[in-house]
């Protein structure tokens, strides 16, 4: 069940980011069906505000899943090492933190 659920986690994000990205997009068709309308203004408004929406949500998605990777990364190395990286008994640093600072 716990892997179930880690997995479960991991597309979470994915999903929500699906489902407003498919709703920010038939949002910005339905701007077009107002300037047919006559509704230009509120058409232009609506299509710059849902254009923020999408560009910000993807670029939250970018950088959370950056990070993640990153953090996966750092770890995989860490543990591949055999625990040389470690962190000493009473330092509250590892040693890889002190060789990226120059230490």
């Amino acid at each position: 069940m716990g892997i179930r659920r880690e997995r479960n986690l991991k597309t979470f994000t994915k999903r929500a980011v699906k489902a407003i990205l498919f709703i920010a997009l038939m949002d910005l068709q339905l701007s077009y069906a107002l300037a047919f309308l006559g509704r230009e203004q509120i058409a232009e408004n609506l299509s710059s505000d849902i254009t923020k929406v999408i560009i910000g949500t993807i670029l939250g998605y970018l950088a959370k899943s950056f990070f993640e990777t990153k953090e996966e990364e750092k770890v995989r190395l860490e543990e591949q090492a055999g625990g040389c990286f470690a962190t000493p008994a009473g330092s509250g640093q590892s040693p890889l933190h002190e060789w990226r600072n120059g230490e």
